[in-house]
């Protein structure tokens, strides 16, 4: 149905013919007057300062704010807010999308230890842990070592219960039952394979005893100034003699010959003049690794042969 029209006589322009029929929207100004409510271009209701509205029965609503740039939309939807401009403070922290937040957030599974977040573990809660290396110092026990060692043990074992082979192989000491022919360890029947002694030959042989080896005896047949004992390596046992000259030294040199004056002696006495003299000798002897020879000398420290004036008697092995 057409809006009835009229025709403005001064102007000439029509004009919409107000209906018979008609609902007008007022409201109060500061004062308690009524005052017509204005409508925009686009049909919408301008207001202007501060208003209230009662209980309105209407299918959609929209409320501009044309100071500020806002919408507010009513409908059977629900509540729509448009807004135009962020009321956050200068430098709050905002992000545009979704997927900037996701950017911030560390990602989830292993991480090198730059890029991965701290855990802390509650001391009541156990946590399996992979560890693919550990600093475990040179030589630690790992598995590849665990294995060396039991093919180690295991070679081990083999050799214990293996036969002692032939030869010269020597496992500590061992007992031997010459009764049985046997070599035993400790009491019992086990033994490390059978040894096989011949019989000893008859007459004086003896195991355990040793021969001494017979001593040699060497003397003056007159007054000397020395004499050699013994031309070879040999231990001296005992020495004595009679001096019937002046009071002098005697003197035992390490030599298979009679020394040159001047010559230190191994050992050297006093002997006063006219008298028996002997040296002492240990129990074990003297030993004397080229020869053993036996002077007089007027000077003690060194060699200075004297005369012919002693009778010695030495015994030597």
């Amino acid at each position: 149905m057409s809006q009835p029209s009229i025709t403005t006589p001064n102007s000439g322009k029509k004009e919409l013919k107000t209906p018979d029929i008609f609902s007008q929207v007022a409201g109060v100004n500061a004062a308690g007057q009524p005052t017509l409510l204005k409508v925009e271009d686009d049909g919408s209701l301008a207001l202007t300062g501060n208003f209230s509205v009662g209980s309105v029965d209407v299918t959609n609503v929209g409320i501009h704010d044309a100071v500020n740039n806002r919408d507010l939309v009513i409908s059977a939807n629900g509540v729509q807010v448009d807004v135009k401009a962020s009321v956050l403070p200068t430098g709050a922290a905002t992000q545009a999308t979704l997927a900037s937040i996701d950017g911030k957030t560390p990602a989830l599974g292993a991480a090198a230890k730059a890029a991965s977040v701290p855990v802390t573990i509650a001391n009541d809660q156990t946590v399996p842990v992979s560890v693919t290396s550990l600093p475990l110092p040179t030589g630690a026990a790992t598995a590849a070592n665990q294995a060396t060692e039991i093919t180690g043990l295991a070679q081990l074992h083999t050799d214990l219960v293996a036969p002692t082979p032939a030869g010269t192989n020597v496992i500590g000491k061992v007992g031997i039952d010459l009764t049985a022919n046997t070599v035993q360890l400790g009491a019992g029947a086990a033994t490390i394979g059978k040894v096989t002694f011949d019989a000893l030959p008859a007459g004086t042989n003896t195991i355990g005893s040793i021969a001494p080896t017979p001593a040699t005896l060497a003397h003056s047949t007159a007054y000397e100034a020395s004499r050699i004992v013994k031309a070879s390596p040999g231990t001296l046992i005992s020495i004595s003699g009679y001096n019937s000259g002046p009071a002098q030294f005697i003197q035992l040199h390490d030599s298979a010959t009679l020394p040159a004056n001047g010559s230190a002696p191994v050992k050297i006495i006093a002997v006063p003049s006219q008298s028996n003299f002997s040296i002492d000798v240990p129990l074990t002897g003297i030993p004397f690794a080229a020869g053993i020879v036996v002077c007089n000398s007027s000077t003690g420290p060194t060699k200075t042969i004297g005369s012919a004036d002693i009778y010695f008697t030495a015994v030597s092995i």
